[in-house]
């Protein structure tokens, strides 16, 4: 899949739930039993250290398989734009169907783990954290 939409900055209200859809695909996709024996953050610490080709199927797995609410879903596209590079508003978002759903849903996925960083200890403090141990 190449993806022809861009992610627009992840700002406001909205972008914490495009973080709970974008959680809540992660922890549907962690249910697959080829990943059933990780732990949701070893999981979650994988997908982010993919490169962005394994990560693009990853989450276009997630999109297809993983059930959003519809209140995800639209915080997801109100941060995509369309082909032309317009936004969506609530009149074009009734237009989109399912594979551009997906399209979407990839788009936005792919900006958070690289713009959005909520660890509640440090990188540095996690490597003192498993040296000492």
């Amino acid at each position: 899949m190449e993806l022809n939409r861009k992610c627009l900055p992840l700002q406001g209200v909205k972008s914490h739930t495009a973080l709970t859809a974008y959680s809540a695909l992660l922890i549907g996709l962690k249910m697959i039993p080829a990943y059933a024996h990780l732990s949701l953050e070893e999981f979650t610490e994988m997908v982010e250290a993919m490169e962005p080709e394994d990560q693009l199927k990853v989450f276009t797995s997630g999109a297809r398989v993983v059930p959003l609410t519809d209140a995800e879903l639209k915080a997801l596209v109100c941060f995509c734009t369309d082909k032309l590079g317009v936004p969506y508003t609530a009149e074009n978002i009734k237009s989109l169907g399912p594979s551009e759903l997906v399209e979407v849903i990839v788009t936005v996925c792919m900006e958070i783990p690289q713009n959005i960083d909520i660890d509640l200890i440090t990188k540095e403090e996690k490597k003192t954290q498993t040296l000492l141990s």
